[in-house]
């Protein structure tokens, strides 16, 4: 099974279209741009940090995603996200969240890009946010690799970013769900 191995920075809004020309210099092609709505069914607190979660995506073109993320490995220092993920009817949806109140949900415009660092694909992501009266913007740089490569993957897309991309770009921002949580209370 592969792992996700990805580093997500919060962005200035006013610096999309700068990076979005960066990312166009260096090979990466805009696939998609669509408009998402995440809804969280299922949500466990890991016992190795962060969150393990159940979600359904729903894109713009009505397109139904139910994902599974959740934390695995020995210790925090060594854990590894993995994902698995399926396409699910309206239907199914209607099942999962029946009976359920309060749902943590999220809806986000995203720019995608394909390309390569270091000669292996990787995809970069744009997602742009109003949540209340404020908009926010988050940059995802994510490749699937082994569970040992994880680690070293992160490292890699890390450093890539911050020399490439943003050189400020040094802390890592919250997961979307935590982000989300954080509007809840």
């Amino acid at each position: 099974m592969q792992a996700e191995a990805e580093v997500k920075y919060q962005i200035p809004v006013e610096k999309i279209a700068e990076i979005k020309q960066k990312l166009l210099k260096y090979g990466f092609v805009q696939e998609s741009e669509s408009h998402l709505i995440d809804i969280y069914i299922k949500i466990d607190k890991s016992e190795l940090g962060g969150w393990n979660f159940a979600r359904v995506r729903k894109y713009d073109d009505g397109k139904l995603f139910l994902t599974n993320k959740r934390w695995t490995g020995k210790s925090k220092e060594s854990k590894v996200r993995q994902e698995e993920e399926r396409t699910i009817s309206e239907q199914e949806l209607e099942e999962l969240v029946r009976g359920k109140h309060g749902l943590v949900t999220l809806e986000k415009d995203r720019t995608e890009f394909q390309g390569q660092i270091e000669g292996r694909d990787t995809t970069i992501e744009i997602d742009k946010l109003h949540v209340g009266n404020k908009n926010y913007c988050f940059l995802e740089c994510e490749r699937l690799v082994s569970k040992e490569q994880s680690a070293t993957t992160r490292q890699e897309l890390a450093e890539w970013v911050r020399e490439n991309i943003d050189n400020t770009l040094t802390e890592e921002a919250p997961s979307m769900l935590e982000f989300a949580m954080s509007f809840k209370n």
